[in-house]
């Protein structure tokens, strides 16, 4: 475990566990079906998600290459419930009582900078994973209010990884 442990995509993908099964436990606890994904890589994270539990996972794509990959691997585990669509064709603010996963890992700044509008999170339940300091960022500049987080910290972490946290905001 040590040994595998100082590998940043071993380390990444334990995180991402944990994500999925905060976000699972949440949706339980508040009655939420629907999932939101924004450029997840390998769509990881959301087979980790209860199978049962989402009605529907969406992840939306901006490389054509990650919706191949999105679709090869919910071939591979049956999880015909995961749907992939194009990132530039979404219109967030018709998009109510979901929950919305950001990554700040992955996606493009300006991407996320234009999906976060003032009132996105008063309709859904919207959590962000990245680094500290930009998630403090884009609350500041979005004036989003922080309900709850979680900081990952261990000392096998690396360093980027280290410095994030998973909050949902308002």
């Amino acid at each position: 475990e040590t040994n595998s442990s100082y590998n940043r995509l071993v380390q990444y993908c334990n995180i991402k566990e944990k994500i999925a099964n905060i976000i699972t436990g949440f949706a339980i606890e508040n009655n939420v079906s629907n999932y939101i994904s924004f450029d997840s890589s390998e769509i990881n994270l959301e087979l980790y998600l209860g199978k049962d539990l989402f009605d529907d996972i969406k992840i939306y794509y901006s490389i054509e290459k990650k919706l191949k990959m999105a679709a090869e691997i919910s071939n591979l585990v049956n999880r015909e419930e995961i749907n992939t669509y194009d990132f530039s064709k979404i219109n967030i603010l018709k998009i109510k009582k979901n929950i919305i996963f950001f990554n700040l890992f992955e996606i493009k700044k300006k991407h996320y900078i234009k999906l976060i509008k003032d009132n996105i999170s008063k309709k859904n339940c919207v959590f962000i994973f990245g680094s500290r300091k930009e998630i403090d960022l884009l609350k500041k500049k979005k004036n989003l209010k922080e309900i709850q987080s979680i900081s990952f910290d261990n000392r096998f972490l690396s360093k980027n990884l280290k410095k994030s946290k998973l909050c949902l905001v308002q």
